[in-house]
């Protein structure tokens, strides 16, 4: 390849939680001593959600995809691929590289509260530990990630386990740390018994030396002070930085998908809307939360756990969900079946029914964007656009509400609303799913969205949930009030569609692009075909 190369590591969600941040490392590391003029750097979503973690050569003249970086060995190839020269690599910095992208994996997961994402891998990292002390800290992670999901006895099942093993010491510091955290876990437990007992067996503990002193007393320390916290015997059921809500409803909107309508008491819930000091200061932002699936073990290839997690963008406002409402468009994929959305359309099959007890566990709201900038990274957070254009299909076009609402003074998140300039919607859709549409008319009537195009495509034959969903009239909803704003194209969202777009638009401009993984693809690299640079786009997964 050329020597003035760049090569793109996504470190967008689904990239994320696949290890593109261990993949940028060791890039970064693998690179040194090989052909110079590579610079590396990280990126937005690339478009290849499902074939992640993923990345990008770019040359002045041609570019080169890579897909599926999921071990060292692929990033080595990629190295010599682009260098054109094999990386020096011997068997220390691979063991090291290789555990550096296990641990981030991990890492990665906890931060977003993925708690079953977060135990997967851990059992044969722990088969495969080369020592004692890879093996305490493996299980130390285990035990605060089940603790985390509300598996305190598993929890504690796990360290006592490994403490069986060995003879408890003041020099072996790892072991020290497991046996705070098991003192943790029953203080939650409300096991008092066990907490002195596990008290009384590090005071009998002698040292030797000043320093060992120290550590004992440091310990005991701690130990004395889980006793006398007040202990909440339920609290190991909780899923930390989830909340429990229940199904109020279902609004069927087209014969595949469906609002569905949460609610909840739960002072755990937290909110979208994150605060400075004295609440003056606002960062504004688009969020989600996460749904876990309880699909069962059997059924769970993602993690050790009974549930799945998943995803989803609320079009409820900041607001409805500080006082307990929150509405999630789904679509519904029963061919093939959707493991998430099958178990969801079960269980809410039985809404309304005494025999239906089912919580729903959704996580407090995580940040999807920075708004006013609509990207996902944190730098430049604040910087305004001229325009804005949204690119969505299917049920992507759930960012347009949440963008929609920094847009009004009633939902923003502070006084004044960060999005000002014009915003342009290109929206892809099929004839018998199309979403969203009288809200998006009204928002062209009203202002909110400057111009509107929305391409439809005939309908394809698969089995409708809601198949008594009459079709959404789009040419009747945009009608001739609004001519000006709104374009309804019949056919698939080309090149040429684009540029008459963009030339309407003021730069510079921030494009959004959200929908299906080949969607979000296509839609980059009609872009690049145009001559719009990865710079100004973000790509969301939907």
């Amino acid at each position: 390849m050329s020597s003035r190369t760049k090569i793109y590591v996504c470190q967008a969600g689904s990239c994320r939680r696949a290890g593109s941040e261990a993949v940028l490392l060791e890039i970064e590391e693998l690179i040194q001593g090989t052909k110079k003029g590579v610079c590396v750097e990280a990126s937005g979503c690339l478009g290849l959600c499902s074939q992640a973690p993923n990345a990008m050569a770019v040359t002045d003249t041609s570019e080169l995809m890579f897909t599926e970086i999921s071990d060292l060995s692929c990033t080595v190839a990629l190295v010599k691929r682009v260098s054109g020269s094999i990386p020096r690599i011997d068997s220390t910095k691979m063991t090291r590289l290789e555990k550096a992208r296990r641990l981030r994996l991990r890492m990665q997961a906890r931060e977003e509260s993925k708690w079953n994402l977060a135990l997967s891998g851990v059992a044969e990292d722990l088969k495969c530990a080369c020592s004692d002390e890879d093996r305490l800290e493996l299980i130390q992670d285990q035990a605060n990630v089940l603790a985390a999901a509300g598996l305190g006895e598993e929890a504690l099942e796990a360290i006592d386990g490994i403490l069986k093993e060995y003879v408890l010491k003041l020099q072996n510091i790892p072991m020290l740390r497991l046996v705070l955290d098991k003192a943790k876990l029953l203080a939650r437990l409300g096991k008092d018994k066990e907490l002195a007992a596990l008290r009384e067996s590090v005071d009998q503990l002698q040292p030797c030396g000043y320093r060992e002193s120290n550590t004992k007393t440091q310990v005991i320390c701690i130990l004395e002070q889980n006793q006398i916290i007040n202990t909440n015997v339920h609290a190991s059921q909780r899923v930390q930085n989830y909340a429990k809500w229940h199904l109020d409803g279902i609004t069927p909107v087209s014969s595949h998908s469906a609002v569905y309508h949460f609610r909840s008491n739960d002072d755990m819930r937290g909110t979208p809307i994150r605060k400075g000091r004295g609440g003056r200061t606002v960062w504004s932002k688009t969020w989600h939360t996460t749904l876990l699936a309880y699909v069962g073990e059997a059924n769970n290839k993602e993690g050790p756990l009974p549930w799945i997690e998943r995803d989803y963008t609320p079009i409820s406002t900041a607001q409805d969900w500080e006082q307990g409402r929150c509405d999630i468009l789904i679509k519904l994929y029963l061919e093939p079946p959707g493991c998430a959305t099958s178990w969801l359309h079960r269980v809410s099959a039985n809404t309304g029914k005494e025999s239906s007890a089912t919580e729903f566990w959704l996580s407090r709201p995580m940040k999807t964007m920075h708004v006013p900038s609509l990207t996902t990274g944190t730098q430049n957070i604040n910087r305004k656009h001229e325009s804005v254009l949204l690119i969505v299909a299917g049920t992507g076009v759930v960012a347009v509400p949440q963008i929609m609402h920094h847009a009004s003074m009633e939902t923003c998140f502070g006084g004044r609303p960060p999005v000002k300039g014009p915003v342009s919607v290109i929206y892809s859709c099929r004839r018998d799913d199309a979403l969203l549409i009288s809200e998006m008319a009204n928002w062209c009537r009203d202002g909110f969205i400057q111009r509107c195009v929305v391409a439809i495509t005939d309908p394809k034959p698969s089995a409708a949930v809601f198949p008594y969903i009459k079709d959404v009239d789009v040419e009747a909803s945009f009608g001739e009030k609004i001519p000006n704003a709104s374009s309804i194209i019949k056919g698939r969202l080309s090149v040429n569609i684009l540029q008459a777009e963009l030339k309407k638009l003021k730069e510079p401009l921030r494009v959004v692009i959200t929908g299906p993984e080949g969607f979000n693809g296509a839609v980059r690299s009609m872009l690049e075909q145009i001559g719009v640079g990865l710079d100004a786009i973000t790509i969301l997964s939907a």
